[in-house]
């Protein structure tokens, strides 16, 4: 109730205007309010005021609240997606040439088998015929019993010469591959730590346009916030004049006085309240930074994993030159 009032008030009003305000700061009028046992023996006049709406409730009103974006919707932003399309293709390309050696290794190996082969038929064929020509002017048996020896031990040494020839092919073939595995797993663990960086080259971009973005808020707010007060001031004038046709100018001044002083503690309880909403963001920026850190290889495990890897990758290869002892073929296609 204003200073001055004669009109009888509700001790309601009384019991809202004395209460003081959330955080400390008070809404007590700069006119103190009447005393209990004076409450209904005044004349009301044309100036009071009516208790206004809560402070909370007005700048609610006006406060907008801003979410920080999760690590899911900075991967969906354009420069992540070109940035693993890239990598899916350098990693293609790689697979692709390792895949291309290895057949043309294969394709080698096979191709040193077949003439080992054919080398081995030709001098079966040569002792042959030089045999028979010979057994034709002997027919002896001990002419058969050496032809017969002779082709074993001609056998017997070209199964040697394969057996050495495959097992050098098999290691080749397993160097080879793991030499490519070590590679790929290499090139993957770059491109997670490429990922990493862009991510977070594009969430700091994106917390700092949102930062900005929320100044902007922030001066938009405060002028919502004096529009609406500015609002309620002309009612309560408007209000005033209807209740006192004669209401007089220092009436109308003390009204304004009152709205300013309020306007001035709502104004300090808006800039509090985008206070505490800017520090929660950045706290959310924050963690949202950490999340893509997270998922950057630390040196210490990236020694660790290499060590595991080089472990895998022989272990696969043993398992595949044991699989296929014989078989140059059934090695590239386990591969």
């Amino acid at each position: 109730v204003e200073a001055g009032s004669d009109a009888p008030s509700e001790s309601k009003v009384d019991q809202r205007v004395a209460v003081p305000a959330e955080n400390g700061l008070s809404h007590t009028p700069i006119i103190a309010p009447k005393p209990p046992s004076l409450v209904g023996h005044q004349p009301q006049s044309a100036g009071s005021l009516k208790p206004s709406v809560k402070t909370e409730d007005i700048i609610q009103s006006v406060l907008t609240e801003l979410e920080a974006q999760t690590v899911e919707e900075l991967k969906q932003q354009k420069g992540f997606v070109r940035e693993q399309r890239k990598q899916y293709k350098e990693m293609k390309e790689l697979v692709r040439k390792h895949h291309r050696k290895t057949s043309e290794l294969i394709k080698e190996h096979t191709a040193r088998v077949s003439e080992l082969q054919s080398q081995h038929q030709r001098r079966r064929l040569t002792l042959q015929k030089s045999h028979k020509r010979d057994g034709k002017k002997s027919r002896s048996e001990n002419s058969l019993s050496t032809l017969d020896q002779e082709l074993c031990e001609l056998d017997q040494e070209c199964g040697q010469k394969l057996a050495e020839l495959k097992e050098q092919q098999q290691q080749q073939l397993l160097t080879l591959r793991q030499e490519q595995y070590y590679s790929e797993k290499y090139l993957k663990r770059e491109h997670i730590k490429q990922l990493v960086e862009k991510l977070t080259s594009i969430a700091e971009e994106s917390q700092s346009a949102q930062l900005k973005k929320l100044r902007d808020i922030c001066e938009k707010e405060k002028k919502d916030l004096k529009k609406k007060m500015d609002k309620k001031r002309q009612e309560k004038i408007n209000e005033a004049k209807s209740k006192d046709k004669n209401l007089t100018e220092e009436e109308k001044l003390e009204i304004n006085r009152s709205f300013v002083n309020e306007v001035v503690q709502y104004i300090k309880r808006l800039e509090d309240a985008q206070s505490k909403r800017q520090e929660r963001l950045q706290e959310k920026h924050k963690e949202i930074r950490q999340q893509i850190l997270d998922e950057k290889p630390k040196d210490s495990r990236a020694s660790a994993q290499l060590a595991v890897l080089h472990h895998k990758g022989q272990q696969i290869g043993l398992c595949i030159v044991r699989s296929h002892p014989s078989s140059v073929l059934g090695f590239s296609a386990t591969c």
